[in-house]
């Protein structure tokens, strides 16, 4: 726990400092855009970089399982034909193949271009959108998602790239840098086709018919997700994602999400919608990022049933750490209402890593 305590002291460190010094411009959609030093974004992609990079393999339980793939393209001679013939997502596969024989089969090096790809947009995308960087960058490593790409590391870029996507070109309506980097990501994990309906439908914010009808099928699959479960997977199949239905479509067989991590994700919601009246006197894009937050929490509700939705419902990360941060306005000391909001998400997050969730703890060194 010692290097995760530390990773957190740093990243408040050096984005509390960065936040100081920070200036913003209004975009024509009336979206106040942050810029701070670049040298500040690089400090802080160092400290996440080392912590990801070097743990050991017995961190996070994919882990072990990337380093076997890994380290086989470099002892078997592997060729590029034959190693993506087994391969899903083309862009991961690419990227893992040519990394193995640049760097010889090095895993740490590897792995910090990994990490650069899961991070760095997620950064560019909390300093430019957030109006508490510091908060917003705790709170991504107190809900955990600093922490999935230990396992998931295709998904942790895609979420990645989506939230870069949906923050830098569909809310400034950059439709085909939009298109393109959504297609990237889809590459790199091919459960990205999930999620974008979803983006679009929260462009039209939380009071539109389409987010609530939206919203309500969602209850209903998790009603009925059983039943419903094989036709999703026949879609899949009609559309040519073959791999990702054979993925998928065992994916109820493993544990489901407990219900602690459906309050979690639901309770910024609940607020924001009790108190979106407040928050619209000072935010004008409230009504969409309530949308996203909301989906998110769906998603993670059908995580209950299907695990996989858990992975479903991080691509909406981004939209949350910039969301929760709004609510601290809701009290009437500012200082009191963040201490309590980082304090309770802490919790929430040493909770599940001594739990064992994800096997991120404890941490270990690569040797």
């Amino acid at each position: 726990m010692t290097v995760y305590l530390v990773a957190i002291l740093l990243t408040a460190i050096i984005s509390s400092v960065g936040s100081g010094r920070r200036s913003y411009t209004i975009t024509e959609n009336d979206r106040k855009i942050y810029y701070w030093s670049n040298l500040y974004t690089i400090a802080i992609l160092i400290v996440w970089c080392f912590v990801f990079a070097y743990r050991g393999l017995s961190v996070g339980s994919d882990t072990s399982g990337y380093y076997a793939v890994y380290r086989r393209i470099f002892s078997d001679n592997m060729t590029y034909s034959n190693f993506i013939n087994y391969e899903r997502d083309v862009f991961f596969a690419t990227l893992e193949f040519f990394c193995a024989k640049f760097f010889q089969g090095n895993w740490i090096w590897f792995q910090v271009v990994v990490a650069i790809l899961t991070y760095l947009p997620i950064i560019s995308v909390v300093k430019k959108n957030s109006n508490d960087v510091t908060t917003s960058l705790l709170l991504f490593i107190f809900t955990l998602q600093f922490y999935s790409g230990f396992n998931g590391m295709r998904q942790g870029i895609a979420m990645s790239f989506v939230v870069y996507a949906y923050f830098n070109y569909l809310l400034e309506k950059k439709y085909l840098k939009f298109a393109i980097l959504i297609l990237v990501a889809f590459s790199v994990h091919s459960s990205v086709i999930l999620v974008v309906p979803f983006l679009l439908f929260s462009l039209c914010g939380f009071s539109s018919k389409i987010v609530r009808w939206s919203a309500a099928a969602i209850v209903v699959l998790y009603l009925f997700v059983w039943q419903i479960w094989p036709y999703i997977i026949q879609f899949f199949t009609a559309i040519g994602q073959v791999k990702m239905a054979n993925d998928y479509a065992e994916a109820g067989t493993g544990h489901g999400s407990g219900l602690l991590r459906v309050i979690v994700a639901m309770l910024p919601f609940v607020l924001g919608f009790f108190y979106k009246n407040i928050l619209r006197e000072k935010y004008k894009n409230i009504d969409v990022e309530l949308a996203m937050v909301l989906y998110g929490a769906l998603f993670m509700l059908l995580s209950m049933r299907y695990w996989i939705f858990a992975r479903v419902s991080s691509y909406f990360c981004g939209s949350l750490v910039i969301f929760i941060p709004k609510l601290i306005d809701i009290f009437t000391d500012r200082r009191i209402g963040k201490l309590f909001i980082l304090i309770l998400y802490f919790s929430y997050m040493v909770a599940l890593l001594l739990h064992g969730d994800g096997a991120y703890y404890p941490y270990t060194f690569f040797n």
